[in-house]
């Protein structure tokens, strides 16, 4: 592509980006009067900051995601007795891995490695219906916990895969059904890729 295209995908994934970070922003600012509701008593300001922290994780995982898809878009399933050959020729003749690999190279990022590349987390949040599926059919004592705020160790007696969206922001990670996920790795991965975007001066 040539350096037109190159910037209106780049300014893209610097807006992107920038979405993510004021979703950080609202999340530290959210978090403390959060905390405090929890020892004043105010019960309806508290629910509704309870609401804006998932909520707001959930925007944060969205636009980190559309970043991701920008640079490390899903490869195809290798087919059956598909040799290592064959299989790298056919990604390599799909546009969107070769747009990406081209996006890649301009910012220095590497294929494999950096903390935006899985869409786990952000997978689970959009695909909660069939995470629910599953919980019906596997779970065994159908205890359902969800949008949690603190420790892990303050619930006991609970299997991890009946717990769903459970922040600890001591650790700043989200566990979800038995998985963590480190969100302050996540929101570093966002600042890496500003800082390679502005390298290259490209800003929104």
């Amino acid at each position: 592509m040539n350096e037109y295209v190159q910037r209106i995908y780049l300014f893209e994934a610097a807006t992107q980006c920038q979405f993510a970070e004021n979703a950080v922003h609202t999340l530290n600012n959210v978090l403390p009067r959060w905390e405090e509701t929890t020892h004043n008593g105010n019960v309806i300001l508290q629910t509704t900051l309870h609401h804006e922290i998932f909520r707001t994780i959930h925007s944060l995982m969205t636009h980190a995601s559309n970043v991701s898809k920008l640079f490390w878009p899903a490869a195809p399933r290798r087919r059956s007795g598909e040799s290592d050959a064959d299989f790298h020729y056919r990604c390599s003749a799909l546009p969107k891995l070769a747009r990406a690999a081209e996006l890649r190279n301009l910012l220095a990022l590497p294929e494999d490695g950096h903390a935006l590349k899985s869409r786990k987390l952000r997978d689970h949040l959009e695909h909660f219906d069939e995470r629910l599926d599953h919980w019906q059919t596997r779970s065994v004592r159908k205890n359902y916990f969800h949008d949690s705020i603190g420790s892990r160790e303050s619930l006991s007696g609970v299997d991890d895969v009946d717990i769903m969206r459970w922040y600890d922001p001591s650790t700043k990670c989200m566990l979800f059904r038995g998985e963590s996920f480190d969100i302050q790795k996540l929101v570093d991965g966002i600042s890496d890729v500003l800082a390679r975007l502005e390298n290259l001066h490209v800003k929104v």
